[in-house]
């Protein structure tokens, strides 16, 4: 009996540690997670690509500007060609109210001048929030109308970071979550490099701040929706379901976008359970 009792103590222990072991793990990535490193890498890759003989720019016209509809007329291969190539010449206001079109002047490496129609604001971005459920391997959305496209769409919690109202983008996140998705507190993650954004087309200045949460709680008294929005809360959507949404197009672009950079980031935190089935 006594060594059945020794046997039986040493197997407890052992299960005790692995499972203490796979939770110390999941905090240190927390807790250490690289700043910088994918900035460099992305960068090393973008100077070697432009040395290759494959790297070509496709210059559209002739010096001194093109019709619309013109095909390129020139290649050149194994060029470098740097963002202050491109010199704006003149800007001008051509409708404002919430958000701005510009009009934008541009003349490009080759001698080229373009006008642009650039969608802007005068705030300092945007922020969208991706909050998971660890447990339940579950995330909160929302489904909001939308009127550019007229439909109710799913997405993430998302709104605007405006510096007088907000002290930095992580609070702007935290109001926007609570207001929208009636969530408060967990884990916060940048989910980009260390100071950087992500713009939202070609033709837009706006500057998107992507975050992370987990586990948060329901928030006892949850801010007032904006009196434009109407929103329905989602919670409960598995990693299935969000890709369906993505995929049949009831999701916009950027919580798309949102969504698959947070399960990646997930993944390598080793926060997806089917993906890490040794730590459930």
């Amino acid at each position: 009996m006594r060594w059945c009792c020794i046997v039986l103590a040493m197997v407890l222990f052992s299960l005790l540690s692995s499972t203490c072991h796979c939770f110390l793990a999941k905090g240190a990535r927390l807790s250490a997670l690289p700043r910088g490193r994918n900035q460099n890498r992305v960068q090393g890759w973008i100077q070697r690509s432009s040395l290759t003989h494959s790297s070509k720019v496709l210059l559209a016209g002739s010096k001194g500007g093109s019709n619309v509809g013109e095909s390129s007329s020139e290649v050149e291969e194994g060029s470098q060609v740097d963002e202050s190539s491109f010199k704006i010449l003149a800007e001008r206001v051509a409708y404002s109210r919430w958000r701005k079109i510009i009009e934008r002047d541009v003349e490009l490496p080759n001698g080229t001048q373009c006008s642009f129609d650039i969608v802007h604001n005068d705030l300092e971005g945007s922020i969208v929030v991706f909050a998971w459920d660890t447990r339940a391997q579950t995330a909160t959305l929302v489904r909001e109308f939308q009127p550019g496209p007229m439909r109710l769409l799913h997405g993430v919690a998302a709104g605007m970071y405006e510096p007088n109202k907000h002290g930095s983008p992580l609070e702007a996140a935290r109001m926007e979550l609570e207001e929208e998705a009636h969530l408060t507190g967990g884990t916060w993650i940048n989910m980009m490099d260390e100071g950087q954004t992500i713009t939202v087309d070609k033709y837009n200045t706006n500057r998107v701040h992507c975050f992370l949460v987990l586990d948060p709680t329901p928030a006892p008294n949850p801010r007032a929706l904006d009196a434009e929005e109407h929103i329905e809360i989602r919670p409960g959507a598995t990693r299935g379901d969000i890709m369906g949404l993505i995929t049949s197009g009831n999701m916009n672009i950027m919580s798309s976008y949102t969504c698959l950079l947070a399960f990646e980031k997930l993944r390598t935190l080793g926060l997806l359970n089917d993906e890490n089935k040794s730590c459930n």
